[in-house]
């Protein structure tokens, strides 16, 4: 993701702009994180795991609060056999 959508543009005296940029932010971080989170679990369903974690962990770095992002990571390290660092 390269940054927030208009996160640099911005109207003087405009706040009806401003509630709808912030809107369409909320909006479009969601449909990525949703995305992210639909890959990593594809490529966990077809036993890629390596290629599932890190689309976890861009997952995370998008939504660190998220715990389904923590637990499929969780998951996937153990999958892959690095049990220590899941239960880091």
């Amino acid at each position: 993701m390269r940054g927030d959508f208009l996160e640099a543009f911005a109207l003087d005296d405009s706040p009806g702009f401003e509630e709808w940029a912030l809107l369409q932010r909320e909006s479009y971080r969601r449909l990525y994180s949703e995305a992210l989170r639909d890959l990593a679990q594809t490529y966990e369903e077809r036993g890629n795991v390596d290629r599932a974690l890190d689309y976890a962990r861009r997952w995370l770095a998008q939504d660190p609060w998220h715990e389904g992002a923590h637990r499929q990571i969780m998951r996937l390290l153990a999958t892959g056999g690095d049990r220590t660092a899941a239960l880091a």
